[in-house]
């Protein structure tokens, strides 16, 4: 199998290929993808805490820490104390939002409708099924890597 062929090396591309999108398109805004993409998460969930971005987005800690302290600085976020437990902060989109949000989700719909427009509704159906089940793969594989390094089973 050539090495074009491979599955995870087309999807790692199309993801690569987003992010330039996503960059480009923010970019007047002074915003990065990474940036979007958390404010993207962040809308409708309101109240979440770093370490759950982190889960959802399979961002390093260091990363999110600077793209979260961007978005405070940016004003896009304000961080709040959680009322259960004073050590942990809370993340909250703010009314600035409110005019970067029409810009985000019209990107992000112009990247599917121009990505998806030659597909039928049955291939594309499909096409979201099979990525689902690659995608739990992926975690299940990612999740054992992760597990086996840390109890030492795999050299670093």
């Amino acid at each position: 199998m050539k090495f074009n062929q491979y599955v995870g090396r087309n999807m790692s591309n199309i993801t690569k290929h987003f992010k330039i999108y996503f960059n480009y398109g923010l970019k007047p805004y002074g915003l990065t993808a990474s940036q979007g993409v958390v404010l993207l998460v962040l809308y409708g969930n309101d109240g979440v805490n770093q370490e759950q971005l982190i889960e959802v987005l399979n961002y390093d800690k260091s990363v999110m820490a600077r793209v979260v302290k961007s978005l405070v600085e940016l004003g896009y976020i304000e961080r709040r104390v959680n009322p259960k437990d004073k050590r942990a902060y809370e993340l909250y989109l703010t009314n600035k939002m409110d005019e970067i949000k029409p810009v985000i989700f019209d990107l992000l719909k112009e990247w599917d409708k121009s990505l998806m427009e030659f597909l039928t509704e049955e291939e594309l159906l499909l096409l979201n099924g099979t990525i689902e089940k690659i995608n739990k793969r992926a975690q299940l594989k990612s999740k054992e890597m992760k597990e086996n390094y840390e109890s030492g089973k795999r050299k670093s």
